[in-house]
């Protein structure tokens, strides 16, 4: 077995149970962290004279499917040396006697008796120096028990030659395995260990030096249907609000790719719309049918399959927004803060413009401004002043009426 994993024993049977159905007995990958429920139960192994060498108390798991109810137990174990059976027991009803067990008499529900000989096992595939660079990864070994006992295997991967090793499957019956390259790492050094396992004894075998090739990233996109990704058209009118576009990728190497510039978005009318997994597009979109790409880029520079949304951008009516409703205008030193409540939905489309002038005076002439809170400072007032300010919605085809609003800055501080 693996030096510092447990080995679990499984089974089906309740706490009323006079009898359970022992299951396979594996060994368990080094980073498993399995934890038994408390309980009156009692996994003992036993040397070939009868004496206890080690035992587990342990509890009963209720696992509930669609038509049944099983109660099991499933147990993690440290193997003791030179073990020759072990059984499962729970405490005696009253008056009716039972086996010694941890003092107390105890109602015997399974013994399993070691077996004679270990199993032997040997890996086929992959052979020395053998290239996997194709979307499948196929191991297979063979497998055979002296005894005639049936077998399972645990299978792990190893990116570094031997030196340490990651699960692949546990508890597997067959001697030939299929699965995704994405889930092994690139390495030019990588070995699989197959572990062979006959319910109370293992043997392992561990394969030639091959190579996996570099992984590309995965992308998902968030926050579009899958019925509009890859062909069907998602309609949105750019006078009606932001574009949001959120994705997340994974790279098998890297991990999480969280840095922003690892993910790109780009339409293939407007060119490039953001980058990071969370963007939003407050520009208008050129009025037509956008095919907008997604792509990964890990640290190797491996680029992900992009993932493909159309959008078929509506042209704005040329229709005047509506003014904004300003709440406040609060004069300040030297400044003067106004503030109004912009309608959410228009945000995107729609910006502000405004200009001021002190109270009969000239006009400052008209200027752009952005604000998602609604809020915006105008500085550099003369001071103890009052002003006439004029703000404005607008749009790339028309501009709103303008909301007049009179405010003050506070008088100069008084020289020291």
């Amino acid at each position: 077995m693996i030096s510092g994993s447990y080995k679990v024993s499984s089974g089906v049977g309740g706490s009323s149970a006079d009898e359970v159905t022992i299951g396979h007995v594996f060994a368990l990958p080094p980073e498993s962290r399995l934890i038994a429920p408390s309980g009156d139960h009692l996994l003992e192994f036993f040397d070939g004279d009868g004496n206890v060498l080690s035992s587990v108390s342990f509890g009963i798991e209720t696992l509930v499917g669609t038509e049944s109810v099983w109660e099991v137990w499933r147990v993690p174990v440290t193997e003791p040396s030179g073990w020759a059976s072990y059984r499962v027991s729970k405490p005696a009803a009253a008056g009716s006697g039972g086996a010694e067990g941890s003092g107390s008499a105890r109602t015997v529900l399974a013994e399993v008796t070691r077996s004679a000989n270990a199993p032997t096992v040997s890996v086929i595939a992959p052979v020395a120096g053998q290239v996997f660079s194709g979307d499948e990864v196929t191991f297979s070994w063979t497998g055979s028990d002296p005894d005639g006992d049936a077998l399972s295997y645990n299978v792990a991967y190893s990116q570094d030659g031997g030196a340490s090793y990651k699960s692949i499957t546990v508890d597997y019956e067959a001697t030939s395995l299929t699965i995704d390259r994405k889930w092994l790492a690139e390495s030019t050094t990588a070995r699989i260990k197959v572990t062979a396992q006959d319910g109370t004894r293992t043997a392992s075998a561990v394969s030639s030096v091959f190579a996996v090739s570099q992984n590309a990233p995965r992308v998902l996109i968030h926050n579009f249907t899958e019925g509009s990704i890859g062909g069907t058209e998602v309609l949105i009118n750019d006078g009606t609000g932001a574009l949001v576009l959120d994705a997340s990728a994974y790279d098998t190497e890297d991990g999480r790719l969280d840095h922003p510039s690892a993910i790109q978005w780009v339409s293939d009318i407007d060119g490039n719309l953001g980058t990071g997994g969370h963007v939003i597009v407050h520009r208008r979109l050129t009025p037509g049918r956008h095919r907008l790409t997604v792509t990964a880029t890990d640290s190797a520079g491996a680029t992900g399959s992009a993932e493909v949304i159309w959008i078929n951008a509506v042209p704005i009516a040329a229709t005047a927004p509506a003014p904004p409703a300003v709440a406040a205008a609060p004069g300040g030193n030297r400044s003067v803060t106004i503030t109004w409540d912009p309608p959410q939905a228009e945000l995107a489309a729609h910006y502000y413009q405004y200009r001021y002038r002190p109270t009969s005076g000239a006009w400052v002439p008209w200027a752009g401004l952005t604000s998602a809170d609604g809020t915006f400072t105008i500085g550099g007032l003369a001071p103890d002043t009052g002003y006439e300010i004029e703000l404005r919605t607008a749009n790339p085809a028309e501009v709103g009426e303008p909301v007049k609003v009179f405010a003050a800055t506070d008088p100069a501080a008084p020289p020291p």
